[in-house]
């Protein structure tokens, strides 16, 4: 017996180790069978018994399985500190921090870790390399509390902290992981290719390590990324990727949060079908789980969903069931939730008593102090949208001024969130609020700063909507210049603006309808002098006939007119059937017209001026030309001639 009792103590920190490393990729059958193995050897000591109990724990964990854990991990934790097995309670305290955060008890987790770290200081020097191994458990686990409270800056922090120490000390899974958060944290702060960037490093690293289980959370954190941008094929390509490496690996509640990515996706969408079978499913599977928090969020999704599809019944059910949960539970989250998905109903039913009580709601939430900056945003998005309705029934300047107030406030919410895409829709919206407010110069102001904000963010989708708004506008300029004259009732302007497109779209939270970028026919390329005479002149088709010399010196006119608002350059104008893009490269005035959309056009022209601004033998050659107040002919830049035809690529005469 004695001889069994020493076998079984060589054996159990050797099979411990098997356990820890089988979970770190992502092979849990494995682990679950070694541990059943191990508990039935004969264990006489006090810590074996405890190592048994912690790689439990970091089972239950990874299996989602937080009661039975919990229920195990408690006691362990308080009997590992009386016996003096400090390290264990430490690490077990850890595991369980982690435990209450994913079933969305932040506050029982960050006052277990604020326990923790005193231990750690108490009992480890900061020389020792566990010392910085246990900060570095805990700053992953905090970062994770700090992102899903709405603190990004600190999660940033704590994140970042980690990722150094991991990178000193830590394994390529620990390492992996924190990348990934970080990438999930730089994206929902607004940095998309910085974000994608980290989580397609920490794929990478999932891969080297064979993880399935966590390249599928990373598939689902990828795909969940680009539905914040708008990108909805892909989000979709790679949610699904998630499920089905779940499917065959992990228990059917790991399920939960890709599904549900998947039902709001389709909902966004208006696959109504779809979303639903993916959201009931997510449901269920989050009630077995039982994080109150996510319950919260599917049956918010599931709420609007029924709302969408007039499903009043339905819905009233569910929103009921959502303040059963925050009455239960006393979160302020869940309960926002509910008077959101409350005010939601009401503006169902557009009846004056409907829309008072949903506008009230929608600003208590706006004034109350922000919880979670999603809802805040969502009641003044819904908010707006009662007023613009308001606007267009009572024809009062009153109802567009406080308009105009809530999208300041988004505006500044948009910035603190760091949401690129709320910031450029939120200045595409302040455009048509200009535009309806006749002042057009300020429309056009509000829309370049969008597009140029999308384009910088890779919402190429949205740019390409914004410019085309903006062509739109100046097709229509004498008719808003006229309206001056006249003013027709804030419905005509509302509806002409086409308003209801912008909110609707915000409303959906980043859905754009796919834009194709049209072709382009270009005309000429036209190179000045800033005082007006043409240097250099490019022609591609004969349709626009107009003296050289005379077309500088409208276009000086112009870039004069339009200092004051595009800082000395004309971002773009329209005669007749031309349009023309204009940018001042001191001592230049560089011109392109063309027929056809702008955002095309302007891909190219950007092309023309960094070859411009980058090949020194062409600068030197138009610098050369106004010293000696020449004019040249195209071949006498043959390199400047081959640039363009590469860049625009135009079609012989």
């Amino acid at each position: 017996m004695n001889e069994n009792i020493e076998r079984a103590s060589d054996k159990i920190p050797r099979l411990i180790a098997e356990i820890e490393h089988l979970l770190d990729v992502g092979h849990f059958p494995q682990a679950q069978e070694i541990l059943t193995s191990l508990e039935s050897l004969p264990i006489s000591s006090i810590r074996d018994q405890m190592l048994i109990n912690y790689v439990k724990i970091k089972l239950g964990r990874f299996l989602e399985d937080f009661g039975a854990t919990l229920a195990i991990g408690l006691p362990a934790y308080r009997y590992a500190l009386e016996k003096q097995h400090i390290d264990l309670g430490i690490k077990i305290g850890i595991e369980l921090a982690d435990v209450h955060s994913r079933a969305g008890d932040d506050t029982l987790a960050l006052d277990l870790l604020e326990e923790v770290e005193r231990l750690v200081h108490n009992h480890f020097y900061v020389e020792d390399h566990q010392y910085h191994l246990f900060f570095a458990h805990m700053d992953f686990i905090k970062s994770g509390i700090y992102w899903h409270l709405g603190q990004l800056d600190t999660a940033l922090a704590r994140i970042s902290s980690c990722c150094e120490l991991w990178k000193q000390w830590g394994s390529t899974f620990e390492i992996a992981n924190a990348l990934s958060l970080a990438g999930m944290i730089n994206c929902e702060k607004g940095h998309y290719l910085k974000g994608m960037e980290l989580l397609k490093e920490a794929l990478g690293l999932q891969n080297e390590l064979g993880n399935q289980y966590y390249i599928s959370k990373l598939y689902n954190n990828i795909g969940w990324m680009f539905r914040l941008q708008g990108d909805f094929s892909s989000a979709l390509r790679y949610l699904n990727r998630s499920v089905r490496i779940v499917e065959k690996i992990a228990p059917e509640v790991s399920l939960r949060i890709s599904l549900a990515n998947i039902g709001a996706i389709y909902r966004q969408m208006g696959k109504f079908e779809d979303a639903d079978r993916y959201l009931l499913r997510a449901l269920t599977l989050g009630r077995k789980v039982g994080n109150a928090v996510e319950i919260a969020i599917f049956l918010y999704y599931l709420i609007n969903l029924r709302l969408e599809q007039n499903q009043l019944q339905e819905a009233k059910i569910l929103i009921d069931e959502l303040q059963f949960l925050g009455e239960k539970t006393g979160n302020e989250k869940i309960q926002q939730r509910f008077q959101l998905s409350t005010a939601l109903y009401l503006k169902k039913n557009l009846r004056v008593k409907n829309v008072y009580l949903a506008q009230k709601i929608f600003r208590d939430i706006a004034n109350e102090a922000i919880i979670k900056h999603e809802l805040t945003v969502e009641a003044l998005i819904n908010l707006c949208d009662l007023l613009i309705f308001e606007l267009q029934i009572s024809n009062e300047e009153e109802s567009l001024l406080e308009l105009t107030q809530t999208m300041n406030r988004l505006l500044v919410i948009a910035k603190e969130m760091h949401s690129y895409y709320l910031w450029a829709e939120i200045h595409f919206f302040k455009a048509k609020l200009s535009l309806i407010s006749f002042d057009i110069q300020l429309a056009r102001e509000y829309l370049v700063k969008a597009q140029t904000l999308a384009e910088e963010q890779g919402l190429s989708q949205l740019a390409i909507k914004i410019s085309n708004a903006h062509d739109t506008i100046l097709e229509q300029e004498q008719t808003w210049e006229n309206f001056k004259e006249n003013p027709p009732d804030f419905d005509e302007r509302v509806q002409m603006a086409n308003m209801d497109d912008n909110l609707s779209r915000i409303k959906r939270q980043g859905i754009v309808e796919s834009e194709e970028v049209t072709p382009v026919n270009p005309v000429m390329i036209t190179i000045l002098n800033e005082t007006g005479p043409t240097i250099y002149t490019y022609q591609f088709t004969h349709d626009l006939e107009v003296n050289d010399q005379l077309l500088g010196g409208i276009l000086a006119a112009f870039d004069s007119f339009s200092s004051e608002i595009f800082a000395g350059v004309l971002e773009r104008a329209k005669f007749g059937d031309f349009s023309i893009l204009v940018k001042k490269m001191s001592p230049f005035i560089i011109s392109y017209i063309y027929r056809g959309r702008s955002y095309g056009a302007q891909r190219q022209f950007h092309e023309l001026i960094n070859i411009l601004e980058t090949n020194s033998q062409i600068w030197q050659f138009l610098t050369d030309a106004i010293s000696h107040g020449n004019l040249l002919s195209s071949n006498r830049i043959p390199e400047l001639n081959r640039q363009i035809q590469i860049i625009f690529d135009p079609k012989s005469d």
